[in-house]
């Protein structure tokens, strides 16, 4: 099953109407309406792709989404309809800072605002550390 961690509808409420229509335009230029299946392929790319990042640190897919992950996932998905965009441009910006900050919660170094009890840590991937002893969730020696 797929998932998004954004709806057709939360995109166009944050980039706005026209360029929704813009951005989801195959023919560049004529359409007055939304594509909602390109754009929901592109916010299901977008998800799947901040996923590959949250999987060393969280169960994927994350619920509930926390609400500082929806920019960073209509900035991917609108760098995708929008056919790569040159180097300066915003969205261009807006998809590189949603790519550096998906690392740095790769990382460790940023963290996703989740309730105690949302999408925990996946058990395989934690690991305590005292000096010079380790063990995982099993109270294996690694």
């Amino acid at each position: 099953m797929t998932h998004t961690y954004v709806t057709v509808d939360q995109f166009v409420e944050i980039v706005q109407q026209q360029e929704a229509i813009e951005l989801s335009d195959l023919f560049d230029g004529g359409n007055t309406e939304i594509n909602t299946a390109r754009v929901l392929a592109a916010l299901v790319d977008a998800s799947r792709e901040a996923d590959s990042y949250f999987r060393q640190r969280y169960t994927t897919p994350v619920t509930p989404t926390p609400p500082e992950l929806k920019r960073p996932i209509v900035a991917i998905a609108r760098y995708r309809l929008s056919n790569l965009a040159d180097k300066e441009s915003r969205i261009r910006v807006d998809y590189d800072d949603s790519i550096r900050w998906l690392q740095q919660i790769a990382k460790g170094l940023a963290n996703l605002d989740l309730v105690a009890g949302d999408s925990p840590v996946a058990p395989e991937t934690q690991v305590f550390v005292s000096p010079g002893y380790r063990m995982d969730l099993e109270g294996f020696h690694v």
